[in-house]
């Protein structure tokens, strides 16, 4: 099996590292092991985050003496989002993986990702048997939950530091925030744009050296970065910038020279989004035919007097006596009120006859068209997700739906407010 991989494969691994004096010079000797005997072709790229101690120089020695090992380095901390994408920009296969430099992971585990990339451009790792402390665990649990449910992660174990992608899907996922809220936010892009994501058991092992850079003080900020990003990026994509912050975006001075920008290859093809708009389709006729319900149900009960009977009586008599412009009751001119309301019963009269239905099917179909304009004008405005639920909580409001299907101006005057 190793065979066929190594004959198949080229990878790009990054491990971005702060402050891991202690253990990079492992983390490195380990990486190149496990790529010699997984991948044809290779390359590891350490992207030291401006560490204060000697991380950096600790690389480069372990850098001469494995050929492909390359050193990246930011100026100073930036973050261990910015960190990675800083590698991911300078990777050259078509095939990235990446992971932490605290030898918590066998990269010898590589040798089951790699292969399920050709089925999934994302291939996502969990921890079996995860060696961290009980606190640590109990809040990724927690985490992951709100990250599946808000988000819509679909892993279970989003900050599972043992992934690989297809260069192709990368291209648009390449991280915005430059803390530990990055794996989160590449896996909610992905559901965004359609990828498909594999999971697959990954070993996990006690840290030996140096310490972990989570704390319980990144719990505050990653939750103040999620919860913005459910809000801005999830809920309603379209209604403002990220607010994951200018460094966060990559959008920084300090990049590494050999950086470049990473793209899809020419034959690459586009991101799978069809699934995505049959969704939405699907998601806006659900709202048609809800608000079809409650606007065209049981337009036949009586008319509500004094109100209805009137509004109903006038465009009858009008059509009677076919006087088409000046509305009129009990033959003398009626002028308290515009008279489109009643040229347009007038001429559902005409189609299907006088009925109480036919006189209420205008205010009902005014009604109907306030919800689909509502919807089209927000999808411009503030995206497709809260469009639907805008218009789908106005569908639901007891009031206007009762107003809105009532033989009066009220119906007919919201559309052409709402439309203008």
């Amino acid at each position: 099996m190793q065979g066929s991989v190594g004959q198949k494969w080229s990878l790009s691994l990054v491990i971005p590292a702060y402050n891991e004096e202690a253990g990079i010079a492992r983390a490195v000797a380990e990486a190149d092991e496990a790529l010699q005997a997984l991948a044809g072709d290779y390359e590891i790229l350490v992207v030291d985050d401006g560490s204060c101690d000697q991380t950096f120089s600790i690389a480069q020695q372990q850098a001469q003496h494995f050929p492909k090992v390359r050193v990246l380095q930011h100026e100073r901390n930036r973050g261990y989002g910015a960190a990675l994408r800083s590698g991911f920009e300078a990777a050259r296969f078509d095939r990235i993986a990446f992971t932490d430099a605290d030898c918590q992971f066998d990269l010898r585990d590589l040798d089951k990702l790699v292969p399920l990339a050709e089925q999934a451009p994302i291939v996502v790792g969990y921890r079996q048997n995860r060696q961290d402390p009980w606190r640590r665990k109990f809040l990724s649990r927690g985490y992951n939950f709100l990250a599946r449910r808000l988000l819509g992660t679909r892993v279970r174990d989003c900050d599972c530091a043992l992934k690989v992608f297809r260069r192709d899907a990368l291209a648009h996922l390449l991280p915005e925030s430059a803390n530990f809220f990055v794996n989160t936010e590449m896996l909610a892009r992905a559901r965004q744009q359609g990828f498909g994501v594999i999971e697959a058991p990954v070993r996990h092992r006690p840290r030996e050296r140096g310490a972990s850079k989570v704390s319980l003080t990144d719990v505050p900020k990653t939750l103040a970065t999620l919860l913005p990003f459910w809000w801005t990026r999830v809920l309603f994509p379209q209604a403002s910038p990220s607010p994951l912050g200018g460094e966060g975006r990559g959008e920084g001075k300090e990049r590494p020279a050999s950086a470049r920008p990473l793209s899809p290859s020419p034959s690459s093809p586009l991101p799978p989004v069809e699934r995505g708009n049959i969704r939405r389709v699907c998601e806006f006729v659900a709202l048609l035919a809800l608000a079809a319900m409650f606007f065209f149900c049981r337009l036949h009960t009586p008319l509500l007097e004094p109100e209805e009977g009137r509004y109903a009586e006038i465009p009858r008599q009008m059509l009677v006596e076919n006087h088409w412009l000046v509305p009129t009751l009990h033959g003398q001119p009626y002028l308290d009120k515009p008279p489109l309301l009643y040229w347009l019963v007038m001429t559902s009269y005409s189609l299907f006859g006088v009925h109480d239905w036919s006189a209420r099917l205008v205010p009902g179909l005014a009604g109907f068209l306030t919800i689909a304009v509502s919807y089209f004008w927000a999808r411009k405005t503030v995206g497709h997700r809260a469009a639907i639920l805008g218009s789908g909580m106005l569908c639901l409001a007891a009031e206007f739906v009762y107003y809105g299907r009532m033989l009066t101006m009220n119906g007919p005057l919201a559309l052409f407010v709402t439309a203008a």
